[in-house]
């Protein structure tokens, strides 16, 4: 079951700004939890179902975590009952190795897994160590606890903002804490505890605003705080079909996907109002919703899909980013319209398309 952790225990058996028109279709990747441990493909326009991307139970799969996309290529899926994160062929979804070996560094109890802007893996140890811990991203090899304390309990997800902030919803506190994005160090509380009614805080993700996105998993809500202070703003996500959200990120349409644990879809709400637009997926038969991501752009400096890179794609990117669009906003691995985007996009320019 999900959630060694307290969450369980209270709940008995219920238990990241993506897109503009500039970019191609990326298919939606789902983790499943609780008797499929497996990681299913879906269409990103449409929602069909594709495939079962990694079988269940894959190179000993045990409850899929955070997946993420590596630069060779590979798909990383943390493996939370069993405190690996494991590597799979980005094509076929093959198992290849045990990329992080089990209790590396202290972890235990893997949740969100996500590569930053040094190239390295970090990943939340939910269960002990309580803490975002760093990993070679070339070998797996661990390198420290990045980021801990300041009353960290149940890390869940975490989120590099800008060059500077990274914020981490600690599940056991009702908190979302604040670390410096280059040491690690703690900053302070950004988000205190139960604020506008926060109950176990599970998914992160930034509105094209500025302002943080978090699923509150104890309330079913989707709740909203000035990412600078920690104020609250509002419910962004008020939906009586959202049971018990785990994770959610920005789609390429610019809209936000919400994993829904307890009715077991993914639900799609209007980027900007958070009013509801459709269930995208649902019907697994086997299995909890648990972690959902978009695969990255296939050819990502092809800005305005015409199938050659020249200057039009350096304009088209450039009319995104000074939009605020997602699309140019999210190349690199936050969120924010900043310098390291246009790096970002000049690296995948030169480094041309597969």
């Amino acid at each position: 079951m999900r959630f060694r952790y307290s969450c369980m225990s209270i709940f008995g058996a219920l238990l990241s700004a993506g897109g503009t028109s500039a970019a191609s279709a990326q298919d939606l990747y789902l983790g499943l939890t609780a008797g499929e441990d497996s990681v299913l493909r879906f269409d990103g326009t449409t929602g069909v179902y594709i495939d079962t991307f990694v079988q269940p139970g894959s190179g000993g799969l045990a409850s899929a975590a955070g997946i993420a996309f590596g630069d060779d290529g590979n798909v990383y899926v943390g493996s939370f009952n069993t405190d690996e994160v494991l590597r799979y062929d980005g094509q076929t979804g093959a198992f290849i190795d045990v990329f992080v070996t089990a209790g590396s560094g202290g972890l235990f109890g893997v949740e969100q897994v996500r590569f930053g802007h040094d190239g390295n893996l970090y990943v939340s140890s939910h269960e002990a160590g309580f803490g975002v811990l760093r990993y070679d991203g070339t070998t797996g090899a661990f390198i420290d606890n990045f980021a801990s304390g300041g009353g960290l309990i149940g890390p869940v997800d975490f989120l590099f903002v800008g060059n500077d902030r990274l914020y981490v919803a600690s599940l056991g506190t009702d908190e979302v804490l604040w670390y410096d994005s280059i040491t690690g160090a703690f900053v302070d509380v950004l988000v205190s505890s139960g604020a506008g009614g926060l109950g176990f805080p599970t998914g992160l993700a930034l509105h094209n605003s500025g302002d943080l996105l978090v699923a509150s998993f104890a309330t079913s809500e989707v709740l909203r705080y000035d990412s600078a202070t920690g104020a609250f703003v509002g419910v962004f996500v008020n939906d009586l079909g959202l049971l018990n959200p785990p994770s959610m990120t920005y789609g390429p349409d610019g809209n936000l996907y919400v994993s829904s644990n307890g009715s077991a879809e993914v639900r799609r709400y209007d980027g900007q109002t958070g009013a509801f637009i459709d269930v995208f997926t649902s019907g697994f038969a086997f299995g909890s919703p648990w972690y959902v991501t978009f695969e990255p752009d296939s050819c990502y400096a092809d800005c305005d899909t015409n199938g050659s890179l020249d200057i039009f794609d350096f304009l088209c990117f450039q009319n995104s980013f000074v939009l605020g669009e997602p699309y140019a906003c999210d190349c690199d691995p936050d969120p924010v319209c900043d310098i390291f985007d246009f790096l970002c996009f000049q690296n995948a320019f030169v480094g041309g398309c597969p």
